[in-house]
């Protein structure tokens, strides 16, 4: 993602926290990045925002697919399944919808540093392989995703009732407080398999447990023509994204994002406030 992109992604973020105070009611959490209105969506598509603390944006890197980038899960839906799950592992077994030849362990060190207004990320591709052809086909739903610390490596012993590794130290969830998900659309992309569909930066605040090796579990899938969406068509793959930016140091940094308009709003009526009082004093002692 370029400069501007980071920065302007951050102030999404920053405009969407406080639509989100403001709406706090909401039990479910949706995150739509370009299905259109209507046939049971009713979220607005969006270019990126957040969830838990991670954040979710359309990405375009290209070339992606197996052999270009260096991924280490691959889930497909087995048969006429159009629900998906599986996490990346070395070890043979227990990797659920997950496709061998397609996995592996990964460690916190290879992952990359993204920096967004001055707070550092991990960030993950995703790379999809939905049908283009009408809806629902083209549409995919996120609808789990969990990330673990642990110490051991080549780990099979995933609870599908729990959906944790037993010891291991959960980073990320994206079903926390709430039922979240987050729709796709391939068409916004429409190259399939080979062309990354969405990035999610997780802040590296949350790996704070001892264990090098890093767990991955996802899930697609849903009610088909009603979101969450059918996963019918070919595989999606999850890889490491590349680090950007630098942190802010003194006058240095480059990816601390400027405030947005209705931030800067919001300051310069409480600055009107603060000199109406102020007047306001000095007339009583004039008086």
């Amino acid at each position: 993602m370029t400069r501007s992109g980071l920065k302007g992604l951050a102030a999404a973020i920053f405009s969407a926290s406080l639509l989100a105070c403001s709406s706090s009611a909401k039990a479910d959490t949706v995150l739509n990045l370009g299905v259109p209105l209507g046939s049971g969506e009713f979220v607005s598509p969006t270019t990126d925002g957040s969830i838990n603390g991670a954040l979710f944006s359309r990405n375009f890197t290209q070339p992606a697919g197996t052999g270009v980038i260096d991924s280490f899960l691959r889930i497909q839906a087995n048969g006429n399944d159009n629900f998906e799950q599986g996490y990346n592992t070395s070890a043979s077994g227990g990797d659920l919808d997950a496709k061998g030849g397609h996995l592996r362990d990964i460690q916190v060190s290879e992952l990359q540093l993204t920096w967004i207004n001055n707070v550092s990320y991990y960030g993950f591709l995703l790379d999809v392989g939905e049908p283009s052809s009408p809806p629902p086909d083209p549409y995919i739903s996120l609808v789990g995703l969990k990330i673990f610390q642990s110490a051991t490596g080549g780990r099979n012993d995933f609870n599908v009732s729990t959906l944790s590794f037993p010891g291991a130290t959960l980073a990320y969830d994206l079903n926390g407080a709430d039922t979240s998900r987050v729709d796709i659309n391939y068409e916004v992309s429409g190259s399939g398999n080979g062309q990354a569909d969405m990035v999610i930066y997780v802040p590296t605040a949350n790996f704070a447990g001892t264990g090098q090796f890093v767990y991955f579990y996802s899930a697609f899938g849903g009610a088909g023509n009603q979101p969450p969406y059918f996963a019918d068509g070919s595989f999606e793959e999850w890889a490491p994204a590349a680090g950007s930016g630098t942190p802010k140091t003194g006058g240095g940094g480059d990816t601390v994002a400027p405030l947005p308009k209705t931030a800067w709003a919001g300051i310069g009526l409480l600055g009107m406030l603060a000199a109406g009082r102020f007047l306001h004093g000095r007339r009583q002692q004039m008086a």
